[in-house]
């Protein structure tokens, strides 16, 4: 509130008020408040209070504009001194222009009507009315266009002497599209242009568009809000917005088009010294959920004079509600601010034609900044759009078109302002470094100038891909989330920057150099795919776990690339520098065509099978650890890896058909050709090594197939260290037809390595040198190879043996016993001694003698009268004479030592069990009985073989098998007793055997057969004088038939054997019958007994594999022995012998046998 000398106050001013206020003249009466933009009743200026004192009054507030219409409203009435309160009737609005209810064009000129004068004081009317508001130019509801030689403009309002001023009209007040071409003019009415007397608040002027729908404003020509009125007795009215946007819509102010807001009435210092506020200037364009685009220029009116005060010019645009846009091209001029009603409102920069920005002109509101308060920001259109200046202020851009270009960080506001992506390009000029966080919403490009650095240490992430242009280079040092894939269309992109951060998702599509520089590992699942390269270029490990399809190659600088991650997948195409380390890493197979060059390493830790297929160059050695790496496929024996030194750890495998340059360390599998299980359907191959060998694990040469030629060839020296090498050969004749795989050595070879042989074919004895299977082109240490398991096929085994006709240092497989085997050496010159004998393998003696066992087992249980039944003559001419049947039973056991020919021994042990019912047939009157009887057997034999030729070797022992025989018989016998104890008895009987083998080596076989005999046998005692002592001459005639059946023991075919077999016994018993006990109730005869045995017929032939043998027992022996028999009351009678046999003659043989029964008779 000013006030001079107490008599002159200013009324009561209001914020945002945009009809000038009322004065207070003399303090006697309050001024009326101006009227504000909006309804009839807001924008009406109020009126004047009433003066109390002599010469006082209110003055009335200016109008402002009239939203609903388009019009000025009315001012506010002066209050003059008086006793009658009533006011004047303020002044009519002014008319409408013209009324636009169809789209319409204007070419000429059309005008708002003015506002009329308040009626003045009269008799009981003591103040003047308010002064009418100018009428709108145009009223329109449809769409309308403005020529270019049209022109529109408001009504202006009235004013007169205290009361306030009518407000402007709108030039063009609508609710539809709105059309200015070039040339053509909207102006706001005034608020006044005429003063008389004392007049109240200025009047606002109109704005010269006023849209009150959705539509759009689109302006090539010249639009001008209307002037605020000046006043002497109240504030100078606000100037008119060029453009005000009640509540949404568009407005697009053309390159050529010009939109300034009114300027604010002055204040006029007049007939009471009073300085008086002057009215603000209109904003250029106003309103809420307003979108500008602006090409030409846009002003805020001037603001009015006035002493004491400050000018207020308005704002080139001035949102004040909602959500907004401004969008500037580079023909943009602003006069003024642009100020944003909330940090929800973007700043664009858009259009089709290159500018530049300075940043430095956004800040917050009611700073010194030309764009302030605007909380996000835009670039739009296909323009691009240099940020210059820098700025500490939050500013968020959103590139949706174009290309912002930036020469520093700070151009983009402080970090903590992200960067959104969705369609535009982002371009650097110099080195950049940013932290803040990036988001893809659609796709977005990152274009670096040649020369430079765009670092991006934030996080970039949304749905969109990331596309890199320009001959620069892009970091991407942030873990990225982004999944829409990156494209490289031009220079360098890097992921990490030599730390442990760095990382993308998707895939990539690389037409230029992708560079990867991670110190830990770095995972990338997407498929490469493009023309461009990629390079490794940090000291972590990248894995590549997609499907590669790039073809511009591959350079690892430092650090590890490693293909696959375990899985299926993981694979490039095209050569690779590697200076560093290339990892194979599949659990699958994978062929690799291209060449690995460069001083790296090659490293197969993968579980699957890699193969490389091209005559590789690098220098840094090759590691299998896991899984197997294959050199060459049958189609590509040229194939090589790299020079340095190749190891092969536990558990994993290194094959195929092709080099290995350099020196080989093997702990795993070192398979050849088809030996490789990847390979296995393929032929026979040769894998070579150009280096010497190490081996501390397997070297197979051996196709799973059994197919033989596999040639293992190193160029250097061999050193086993309880290695093995393992080999498919055909067990033949050998010489000129020799088949199978070989180890070569150029050098020498020294250490240990068993050699592991898989036999094929039925066998046959070797010739001369017999099979090669390791050749040595220099020397050999004696003990450098031995045989890791037997070698058999069909009947033979076949023996290690170092030297040969002209060479004393290559090993080969013979099927002789010599003194040289393994771990001697043959003298110089000589080849295998055909006069040795030939190696059977260990359980063939087993298969040769078994037979011969079997038939004397069958001999044995058909057995003689008095072992099987005792002395029954004795007995019955002694105390049972009333016997007629009985029961019996006999155990017995022998010890047999046998040998068959020069080379084959057993050593058998018999246990057996036989049991029978007898039956007293008939009994004569003079003494004598004739008996039948049925028997069961059980027996068991167990065996141990041995072949005394396979010591020679000095390796083998003599010891070479078992043989365990079950055996079932049932039999029946007749026997005649004469009375002087002369006897004929008979038997027969059918056995079953099972015989289960084993031998020295684990092998093990059964087989199952039959036999069937009978026997004769006569005895006649004779006594000899009246010492009670007799001699029974005996006589024995045995047959027998023995068929055991063929099987196989995994070795080869066993043929079944059948015996015919012819035994005769020559022998007497001297005796002495019946001792008996005092009692005359038992009786004892003891006996002493000598026999001479002899088989007639040779036994029948064993087949194993293709060989014949047959082999004899010896045929005559003699045995000794002594018995008793003894019989206990009526009915009990126990009998037992034993007895010692012994070849005579011929091959040797020894028996000790022994048994007992008893018999009970009824």
């Amino acid at each position: 509130m000013l006030a001079v000398a107490g008599s002159l106050a200013l009324g009561s001013s209001q914020a945002s008020a945009d009809g000038g206020n009322g004065l207070s003249v003399t303090g006697a009466g309050v001024g009326g408040l101006g009227g504000a933009d909006g309804s009839s009743s807001s924008a009406t200026g109020q009126n004047g209070g009433i003066g109390t004192v002599s010469g006082s009054y209110g003055s009335g507030g200016g109008g402002a504009l009239d939203l609903t219409t388009g019009n000025g409203a009315a001012g506010g009435a002066a209050g003059l001194y008086g006793t009658v309160t009533v006011y004047g009737a303020s002044g009519a609005t002014g008319t409408v222009g013209m009324v636009v209810t169809s789209q319409a064009s204007i070419s000429n000129t059309i005008s708002g009507g003015a506002g009329q004068i308040g009626q003045a004081a009269v008799a009981n009317v003591n103040s003047a009315g308010g002064n009418g508001g100018g009428g709108a130019g145009v009223q329109a509801s449809a769409d309308i266009t403005v020529t270019g030689t049209g022109v529109v403009t408001g009504g202006m309002g009235a004013v007169l002497t205290a009361a306030g001023g009518g407000g402007g009209g709108a030039g063009i007040f609508s609710s539809a599209n709105v059309t200015i071409d070039a040339g053509g003019k909207v102006t706001g009415g005034a608020g006044s242009t005429t003063l008389t007397g004392a007049s109240g608040g200025g009047g606002e002027g109109g704005a010269a568009v006023v849209l009150t729908g959705s539509g759009t404003v689109t302006n090539s020509g010249t639009l001008t809000g209307g002037n605020g009125e000046r006043s002497f007795v109240g504030a100078g009215g606000d100037g008119g917005a060029g453009i005000e946007v009640v509540s949404g819509g568009t407005v697009f102010n053309g390159s050529g088009g010009t939109v300034t807001g009114g300027n604010g009435g002055g204040g006029v210092v007049r007939a009471f010294a009073v300085p008086v506020a002057p009215g603000a200037g209109g904003a250029g364009i106003t309103g809420s959920n307003v979108t500008v685009i602006n090409a030409g220029t846009i002003a805020g009116g001037t603001g009015g004079t006035g002493a004491g005060w400050t000018p207020v010019s308005g704002d080139a645009v001035l949102f004040t509600g909602g959500v907004n846009s401004l969008e500037i091209w580079s023909t943009s001029h602003l006069t003024g601010n642009a100020v944003a009603f909330s940090a929800a409102d973007t700043l664009k920069l858009g259009g089709a034609t290159n500018s530049s920005f300075d940043v430095s002109q956004i800040g917050a509101k009611g700073s010194a900044a030309q764009y302030q308060g605007f909380g996000l920001f835009e670039k739009t259109g296909t323009s691009t759009w240099t940020l210059t200046g820098t700025t500490s202020a939050v500013t968020p851009w959103t590139l949706t078109g174009g290309v912002l270009q930036i020469s520093s960080d700070s151009n983009l506001g402080d970090a903590s302002g992200g960067l959104t992506f969705n369609g535009g390009t982002l371009e650097n000029t110099a080195n950049i470094t940013m932290a803040r966080g990036v988001t893809m919403v659609a796709n977005g490009t990152l274009l670096t100038d040649g020369s430079t650095t765009l670092t991006m240490n934030g996080t970039i992430s949304g749905a969109g891909a990331l596309t890199k242009n320009g001959a620069g280079t892009l970091v991407l040092a942030g873990d990225n989330t982004y999944t829409g894939g990156t494209i490289i269309d031009a220079g360098t992109v890097q992921i990490g920057n030599g730390g442990t951060r760095g990382s993308i998702v998707g895939n990539v599509v690389n037409n230029g150099v992708l560079l990867l520089d991670r110190s830990g590992t770095l995972t990338l699942d997407g498929a490469i795919s493009g023309a461009g390269s990629v390079t490794q270029l940090g000291s972590g490990t990248t894995i590549l776990s997609g499907n590669n399809s790039y073809t511009g190659g591959t350079i690892i600088a430092s650090g590890t690339l490693q293909l696959g991650n375990g899985g299926a997948s993981g694979s490039i195409v095209g050569d690779i520098t590697d200076n560093g380390a290339l990892a194979f890493n599949r659990s699958d197979a994978l062929v690799f065509d291209n060449v690995i060059s460069g001083s790296g390493a090659v490293n197969q830790v993968g579980t699957g099978t890699t193969i490389l297929n091209a005559a590789n160059t690098f220098a840094g050695g090759t590691n299998v650890l896991a899984g197997t790496l294959a050199v060459g496929d049958p189609a590509h024996t040229s194939a090589s890896i790299g020079t340095g030194l190749t190891t092969v750890a536990v558990g994993a495998s290194l094959g195929g058909y092709g080099s290995v340059p350099a020196s080989v360390n093997n702990h795993g599998t070192l398979a050849v050709a088809n030996a490789l299980q990847s390979f296995a359907t393929s032929g026979s191959g040769t894998l070579r090594i150009g280096g010497d060998l190490n081996n501390a694990g397997v070297v197979n040469l051996a196709a799973a197939s059994g197919q033989t030629g596999n040639v293992l060839n190193v160029a250097g020296n061999y050193t086993g260290t309880n290695g093995q090498v393992v080999l498919n050969a055909v067990l033949n004749q050998s010489g000129t037809i020799t088949q199978g795989d070989r180890l070569v050595i150029v050098g020498n070879a020294s250490g240990s390595t068993a050699l592991r042989v898989n036999g094929s074919s039925s066998g046959t004895t070797t010739t001369g040198d017999g099979i090669q299977l390791v050749q040595v082109n220099g020397t050999s240490g004696a003990n450098s190879f031995h045989l890791a398991g037997p070698v058999q096929a069909g009947a033979y085994e076949y023996l290690l043996y170092q030297g040969g006709t002209a060479d004393a240092n290559s090993w080969y497989l013979r099927s002789q016993l010599e003194s040289t085997a393994a771990g001697t050496t043959s003298p110089s010159g000589t080849t295998g001694n055909t006069s040795a004998p030939i190696a059977y393998r260990p359980a063939v003696t087993g298969y040769a003698m078994t037979p011969l066992l079997v038939t004397d087992y069958g001999f044995t249980m058909l057995g003689r009268l008095q072992e099987r039944v005792g002395d029954v003559a004795s007995v019955e001419a002694a105390n049972q004479p009333a016997s007629k049947n009985g029961v019996w039973g006999r155990i017995g056991g022998q010890n047999l030592d046998a040998d068959a020919g020069d080379r084959f021994s057993a050593d058998e042990r018999t246990f057996f069990a036989q049991f029978g019912k007898d039956w007293t047939l008939s009994r004569g009157e003079n003494g004598g009985s004739t008996h039948a009887g049925a028997t069961v057997s059980f027996g068991s034999t167990s065996a141990s073989f041995a072949d005394s030729a396979r010591g020679l070797t000095g390796q083998l022992t003599d010891a070479t098998g078992t043989v365990e025989t079950q055996a079932q018989s049932v039999g029946g016998y007749w026997t005649k007793y004469l009375p002087d104890g002369t006897y004929f008895d008979g038997v027969g009987q059918l056995t079953h055997y099972q015989n289960q083998y084993g031998d020295v080596y684990g092998g093990s076989g059964r087989q199952n057969g039959f036999g069937a005999g009978v026997s004769g046998e006569a005895g006649k005692p004779f006594a000899l004088g009246s010492s009670g002592i007799a001699i029974e001459p005996q006589a024995q005639l045995l047959y027998q038939y023995v068929h055991l059946n063929h099987f196989n023991d995994g070795i080869s075919e066993v043929g079944a054997n059948t015996t015919n077999a012819l035994r005769g016994r020559l022998g007497f018993r001297l005796f002495k019958a019946n001792l008996s006990n005092d009692a005359k109730n038992s009786t004892l005869t003891p006996y002493l007994m000598a026999n001479v045995l002899h088989d007639f017929f040779s036994p029948g032939q064993t087949r194993v594999g293709g060989a014949t043998l047959q082999n004899e027992l010896g045929k005559t022996w003699y045995d000794i022995g002594v018995g008793v028999t003894g019989s206990f009351g009526k009915n009990s009678t126990a009998y037992a012998n034993v007895s010692y046999a012994h070849s005579i003659g011929g091959d040797y043989r020894r028996n000790v046998f022994g048994q007992a029964g008893y018999r009970f008779s009824w």
